[in-house]
């Protein structure tokens, strides 16, 4: 199953930069191969975002199914999700990361775009992820440690002080109840 989740992992991030319009953007490509979607979003079966407000109900639980072009909630009740990856792929395609760097990620969830950005600066660089949701946070400090470079700060970025970063990546939304 591991070759055939890497192998799900590889086309999701070659079609992540061809949906983008940046087929040749190998760095964020690679990072995107590199990080395993699924151990960020707790185990399945998962809730999707319907993009009107509500969520359905995955049909399986299979971590092949985490790899598309979709958003999953993280907390369905409160309409926190980890957010469409094409719309990220975007983003973080404009930053141009170069490694070593310093990242400042707001509004990091349970750190899965945390990951990438940390796979994009490599093992010389660093990434602090602020995340205001405690629940997530600690999600997303056991999430990351494979990625030694990174560091989990929970509460809200206007009461801390914030470290100097070479690049700021915030993403952080409202919290919105779905419609009902």
């Amino acid at each position: 199953m591991t070759d055939q989740l890497a192998d799900y992992r590889r086309y999701y991030a070659k079609l992540l930069m061809q949906t983008i319009g940046k087929p040749d953007e190998r760095a964020l490509q690679q990072a995107f191969e590199s990080v395993p979607r699924e151990l960020f979003l707790g185990s399945g079966p998962w809730k999707i975002s319907d993009l009107r407000g509500g969520y359905v109900d995955a049909p399986t639980n299979n971590a092949e199914f985490t790899y598309q072009n979709i958003i999953f909630a993280l907390i369905a009740d409160r309409g926190i999700n980890n957010g469409l990856p094409s719309l990220h792929a975007t983003n973080l395609s404009t930053l141009t990361i170069v490694r070593g760097e310093s990242i400042l990620h707001i509004g990091a969830g349970t750190g899965y775009y945390t990951a990438v950005l940390a796979e994009m600066t490599g093992p010389d660089g660093s990434v602090v992820a602020c995340e205001y949701e405690p629940t997530l946070a600690t999600q997303a400090e056991r999430n990351l440690q494979q990625w030694p470079q990174t560091t989990v700060v929970q509460g809200s970025v206007f009461d801390a002080t914030l470290p100097k970063a070479d690049v700021i990546y915030a993403n952080a939304g409202p919290m919105l109840a779905p419609r009902k």
